[in-house]
């Protein structure tokens, strides 16, 4: 297990997570490369959410943790996320705990950096599973797309977010199996 600031994950990325690195790195890197062309933001935006979620394991709110439980699931398995707890009509939300625009923003900003990007993305945090009312916490508070002004940038703590709202992280490690929701 690697130690995180805030967190315990897997010492190592997956290989989709690998994958998306260089990938995003190759794309970015381009001589050609334009955030402002062919939708490219939106683009870039998509291939940092997947190299976050394709994590094996997702952190939980103590709040939606308890969600979970109450109908039923148990943390300690792995949890079919699509089948179980994301959608519309679910009570939880599948969250970056640094918005994908954040750290968009700032490979873009390094984007001749390669070694810089691969540093960005490796501590870009992880995804959260929330309750719906933790996420309006955070839009209520101007926080949904940035992080607060006393977080110092990758490497900080990436709960700082929720922390500034005071929404508990559990210290559960949910395994997300099945597809990549978005």
């Amino acid at each position: 297990m690697k130690s995180y600031i805030g967190a315990t994950l897997n010492d190592s990325m997956t290989e989709a997570q690998e994958m998306w690195v260089d990938v995003i790195v190759s794309v970015v890197t381009q001589k050609k490369f334009n955030i402002e062309i062919g939708n490219m933001d939106y683009v870039l935006g998509n291939m940092v959410a997947k190299f976050v979620s394709s994590s094996k394991y997702y952190k939980i709110t103590e709040q939606a943790l308890d969600y979970i439980h109450g109908i039923g699931i148990n943390s300690k398995e792995p949890l079919h996320i699509k089948k179980h707890i994301y959608g519309k009509e679910k009570n939880t939300i599948l969250e970056h705990i640094i918005p994908a625009s954040v750290i968009k923003k700032a490979i873009v900003q390094h984007r001749s950096d390669s070694e810089e990007i691969k540093r960005i993305l490796r501590n870009s945090g992880f995804v959260i599973i929330a309750t719906r009312a933790e996420d309006g916490m955070l839009k209520n508070a101007k926080l949904a797309s940035k992080m607060p002004e006393n977080w110092t940038g990758f490497g900080d703590k990436p709960e700082k977010r929720y922390e500034a709202v005071g929404i508990q992280i559990s210290t559960t490690l949910i395994e997300h199996m099945g597809p990549i929701c978005r």
